[in-house]
């Protein structure tokens, strides 16, 4: 901290009394020869300024490793101050809530200066709430900021955030990641280990299929949805509306009608993009599924309404647009053999697939086909009701 190229140490002495009674301390020396550098006093009864104290990461910009001091004060709900190394000053704080002992563990591990999460280039904070044996959260701060990226909470883990540290890389993915310790959690304790990467991830939808023709309120599940700033959830590149972000694995958002088949989903904000490919599939829908190499096992999957019929075709490109009236939509492959004609109700449930092997034929190879399928309740009449589903393309490899 006083840049003469050797590690210093941060000192803390929470039972101290002298500016107050249990005001606590904090001494800053030198490593090169244990010089006292700074003398901090925090000036608070029972405040015990010094119970918890990190260092080693630059946060206001000026080269130099600033260092983080925590404090009981106020009434317990817990200080974290942020002082400069190069010159001892504040340079800010941050205070718990009531019933938010912020930072206070008397293991001294209560704070962190962690990884970059939000790749602003400076390191991150991150603060330990631990709220006893009841649970506790962990609050991920911008180091540059000052403001909060995020928060980890586990209200049945007794101590969550009464250690938490930067850690290295737990999953090789090239960011540091985060430790989260939790000592009173069932009968020996637990240790959470979370991604530092901060972009969203996605692995399902609650519910990922609906009609094509009308609004559907999603539930996406995942992790890092909490991080970041600017979230924006997209449905088959179209804004989502409604968007709220329930929990850190949780979003639930609104999505309009549009082309029937499957469609991406993806959520984005200021530390990346997630996206589950073909996530959300709007009915009917015509889905290609397998090894599509030659003697490949696949199959060509079809969604459905009950009772629906289904008029299933295949054809190669090119790919047209044919008008069909009445039926709604347009069929795209001309021309086309017949895959599959069952009339409405000889098909099972919601969801029928064709199965099989492609020939074992390395010519097949670079050729592309076409799949789409005529669907609804009625084929013929007056009331005639179906509707060409999404014209599915694959190339064999």
């Amino acid at each position: 901290m006083d840049g003469d190229g050797f590690a210093d140490l941060v000192v803390g002495v929470p039972l101290n009394s002298g500016m107050g009674i249990l005001d606590g301390r904090v001494f800053v020396y030198s490593g090169a020869d244990g010089n006292v550098l700074y003398d901090l006093h925090g000036g608070i009864d029972g405040g015990e300024f010094g119970s918890t104290v990190r260092g080693g990461a630059d946060l206001d910009g000026d080269g130099r490793p600033d260092f983080l001091v925590g404090s009981f004060a106020p009434l317990f709900d817990g200080t974290v101050f942020a002082f400069s190394g190069a010159t001892g000053a504040p340079i800010t704080s941050w205070t718990g809530a009531p019933d938010d002992e912020l930072a206070v563990d008397v293991t001294n591990a209560g704070v962190a200066l962690a990884g970059d999460f939000d790749r602003d280039g400076v390191f991150d904070l991150l603060i330990g709430a631990d709220d006893g044996s009841s649970g506790g959260r962990v609050h991920v701060l911008s180091g540059r900021t000052k403001k909060p990226l995020y928060e980890l909470a586990d209200a049945a883990s007794g101590g969550f955030g009464s250690a938490v540290d930067g850690g290295g890389d737990a999953n090789g993915d090239g960011f540091r990641d985060l430790l989260v310790g939790a000592p009173f959690a069932g009968s020996a304790g637990a240790l959470f280990v979370y991604s530092g990467a901060g972009a969203p991830q996605l692995t399902a939808l609650a519910v990922d299929r609906g009609d094509y023709r009308a609004t559907h309120n999603l539930t996406i599940l995942g992790a890092r949805f909490a991080q970041g700033d600017q979230l924006q959830v997209k449905v088959g590149g179209v804004d989502a509306t409604n968007v709220t972000v329930v929990d850190d694995a949780t979003i639930t958002a609104t999505t309009g009608p549009g082309d029937p088949g499957p469609c991406d989903v993806t959520v984005h904000n200021t530390l990346g993009d997630g996206m589950l490919a073909g996530g959300f599939r709007r009915t009917p829908a015509v889905l290609l599924e397998g090894d599509w190499t030659p003697g490949g096992h696949v199959a060509v999957r079809h969604l459905y309404d009950p009772g629906d019929g289904v008029f299933s075709l295949f054809g190669v490109p090119p790919l047209c647009t044919i008008p069909w009236p009445p039926f709604l939509r347009d069929r795209n492959i001309d021309p086309f053999l017949i895959l599959l004609l069952a009339p409405p109700g000889a098909l099972p449930g919601d969801d029928y697939s064709i199965t099989g092997d492609l020939p074992n034929d390395p010519s097949l190879s670079g050729a592309t086909v076409l799949f789409q399928a005529l669907i609804g309740p009625v084929f013929s009449g007056s009331g005639r009701n179906a509707t060409w589903s999404n014209c599915a393309s694959v190339t064999i490899q």
